[in-house]
């Protein structure tokens, strides 16, 4: 259920792409299609009014800036539904649901006297647009996302109340807006919610904006987001662990995706409960007690988890975490995730060498069955890569199917008793450095055998088969072998053959 309410959000997140986009679009006003060319969002007075119709009815573009500001300043303070022109353009599609913002009871009435006030001059232009010619109407249309667009843009660039009182807008002398002038005014100069929290990050890939469910509130907005950045980091660390408002299965900590060492396991086990603690703390810290309170919860740290998780990919999660400004090291747990001791074991590939396998998966987690296990397939691949290769020899989790050359193609002729006795001596290096990863009984167990591929430490030994291929392919063989952190030429099952395996990764490397 969460996973999918996941993806639900993801959907939701793009149709809030134009709001998410506002503060770059200011950046690059010179590429926009249609409108006034001359750094429009700077200019209050004559914005994206540019055709035929429009130049003849001034009183129209006057009635469209009006709506588009009113109903931008309502959407992005307050989430507002219902706006008029969603209703003149049948478009009512996009609902809070549970996320609708948590706004205060006169937030409420100002919200409702902005839509209420964007009514009048909507009515006005739709009213004339509709004895317009068909061509003229569907511009209409086509201009009001625009224009709305650009009162973002104001919005966004601190011009809200200058584009308001401009002399071709005088939105704030309408009757119908008049009585808000002063509470407008005030909302105009307080930040603004719906936009994103960090500059420079493209979508998706940054903070979530303060406006969707408990996001809004202070508080709400320090413990989901908090959480969230806990959660994504133990994603990243250590594979899939369960969600903070999820159940935890029972045998999660053995049945994990990654087959951690024990000290290792105890680490993301602390970043399990620490974002849960926080979650917990903050469904206490603004009251939500109902069903209905608890859902909306929920729903407000799925939004903001789909959005966080960005910014673990791209490594800024720590970070962010550590900011004063987010307030995240007071809660129990954080500073011990972000200690300098914490465990490597997921770090990234060496720089320079693609098809790093994900240390997330299985065995690979653990660093004392990752070191022999990589250096076996390394070394394996190096030798074997290519599909016509005399000294071919199967690997030690090789399947006995049809399509391994084991089935049915024997070993190829050596061509001389010293290359015979290569061979076996390089493939019982291999064999031993395989076994030397069976760190634990269900390793040693099931690892070997005909059927060993259908064991998890056979499948994972499989999988780094196939990256080290790739990182032999790419010639990228010898920098992997003298990775520091594997120091394959330190094992001693390599040892017998060691000059023998160099002298392969560095023709592998060298070839043409």
């Amino acid at each position: 259920m969460q996973s999918r309410f996941r993806i639900a959000m993801l959907v939701f997140l793009l149709l809030l792409g134009l709001l998410q986009a506002l503060p770059a679009a200011a950046q690059r006003s010179r590429s926009l299609p249609l409108g006034e060319r001359r750094n429009p969002e700077a200019n209050v007075e004559n914005w994206f009014i540019q055709l035929e119709e429009y130049q003849r009815y001034p009183q129209v573009a006057r009635d469209l800036r009006c709506q588009a500001l009113l109903e931008e300043i309502a959407w992005m303070y307050f989430g507002t539904e219902n706006l008029p022109s969603m209703r003149i353009q049948g478009v009512d599609k996009l609902k809070w649901g549970a996320l609708k913002p948590r706004i205060s009871a006169e937030e409420e009435r100002l919200s409702a006297a902005l839509r209420n006030a964007a009514l009048a001059p909507a009515d006005r232009a739709w009213n004339a647009a509709k004895q317009w010619p068909a061509s003229s109407y569907k511009n209409y249309l086509k201009l009001y996302n625009g224009v709305r667009y650009h009162a973002g843009l104001h919005l966004a660039g601190g011009r809200g109340a200058q584009a308001l009182n401009a002399r071709s807008s005088q939105c704030l002398a309408d009757p119908a807006a008049t009585p808000l002038a002063q509470q407008v005014l005030a909302l105009l100069a307080k930040p603004i919610r719906g936009l994103p929290t960090m500059a420079g990050v493209s979508f998706m890939q940054g903070l979530p904006m303060r406006l969707p469910g408990y996001l809004y509130q202070p508080e709400g907005y320090r413990h989901i987001v908090c959480a969230s950045l806990v959660e994504s980091i133990a994603n990243q660390r250590f594979g899939h662990v369960p969600g903070a408002g999820e159940p935890i299965p029972q045998g999660w900590e053995t049945g994990a995706t990654a087959r951690l060492s024990s000290q290792a396991a105890a680490f993301r086990s602390l970043h399990v409960r620490t974002a849960r603690a926080i979650h917990q703390a903050g469904m206490g810290a603004v009251g939500a007690v109902t069903p209905a309170d608890r859902q909306a919860w929920q729903q407000s740290y799925s939004f903001a988890a789909v959005r966080v998780s960005g910014l673990a990919q791209k490594g800024v999660a720590e970070e962010k975490l550590r900011d004063p400004a987010m307030g995240c090291s007071g809660f129990a747990g954080v500073k011990e995730i972000l200690a300098p001791a914490a465990p490597a074991t997921m770090a990234s590939g060496p720089v320079g060498i693609g098809s790093w396998p994900d240390r997330r998966v299985g065995y690979l987690a653990d660093d004392a069955a990752f070191r022999p296990m990589f250096c076996s397939a390394l070394v394996h691949a190096a030798y074997n890569w290519r599909v016509v290769e005399k000294d071919w020899f199967r690997a030690p989790a090789g399947k006995q199917s049809h399509w391994s050359r084991a089935a049915g193609f024997p070993e190829p002729e050596p061509a001389s008793p010293a290359e015979l006795q290569m061979r076996q001596a390089v493939r019982k290096a291999i064999q031993a450095l395989y076994e030397a990863g069976q760190v634990d009984a269900e390793a040693k167990r099931w690892g070997n055998g005909p059927n060993a591929a259908y064991s998890v430490y056979g499948g994972d030994y499989n999988l780094l088969l196939n990256k080290a291929q790739s990182i032999v392919q790419a010639r990228k063989a010898v920098a992997a072998f003298n990775e520091p952190r594997l120091a394959c030429a330190s094992l001693p099952q390599l040892a017998p053959v060691l000059a023998a395996v160099r002298q392969r990764l560095a023709a592998e490397d060298g070839r043409r």
